[in-house]
C-alpha cells in the first residue's frame, strides 16, 4: 500500500498539492484505516520520495470509521520516488511524468564533482 500512497504523493507535490484520503474508496465510500501510525506515514513519505516531501498526516473520524487524510504541498522542484519515478496528476489519476515534459533550461544543470 505504501507504494501507491509515495506514487500519489509525488503526483501532488508535482502537480498543486492537495489532500490523499486513505479509507475512502473511489466512488466515495468511507472503509476506514485499521490500526497505523501516522509518525511511520509520513517518515516512510519522507524517505521513499527525492527531494524528500514533507507532509501532514492526521486522522478524521466518520461515524465508526477512521480516514488517514495526507496534506501534500505543491513542490518547488520536481520530485519522484527513490526509485526514480516521477509523476504528475491529470485529473482524477496520476500518469507518468516523463523528462520532456520537464521544462528546464541546459544551464539549470549543475556539474556533479
Amino acid at each position: 500500500m505504501m507504494t501507491l500512497v509515495i506514487k500519489e504523493v509525488v503526483a501532488l507535490a508535482n502537480t498543486q498539492g492537495g489532500y490523499l484520503f486513505l479509507g475512502v474508496e473511489d466512488n466515495g465510500k468511507i472503509t476506514g484505516c485499521g490500526k497505523h501510525d501516522n509518525q511511520t506515514i509520513m517518515e516512510s513519505i519522507y524517505d521513499r520520495s527525492r527531494p524528500s516531501i514533507y507532509t501532514e498526516v492526521f486522522d478524521v473520524t466518520f461515524g465508526d470509521e477512521v480516514v488517514i487524510v495526507v496534506k501534500v504541498e505543491k513542490g518547488n522542484v520536481v520530485h519522484s520516488t527513490t526509485a526514480g519515478e516521477i509523476y504528475k496528476r491529470l485529473g482524477k489519476n496520476s500518469k507518468p511524468y516523463y523528462p520532456e515534459n520537464i521544462s528546464f533550461s541546459i544551464h539549470d544543470i549543475k556539474e556533479i564533482d
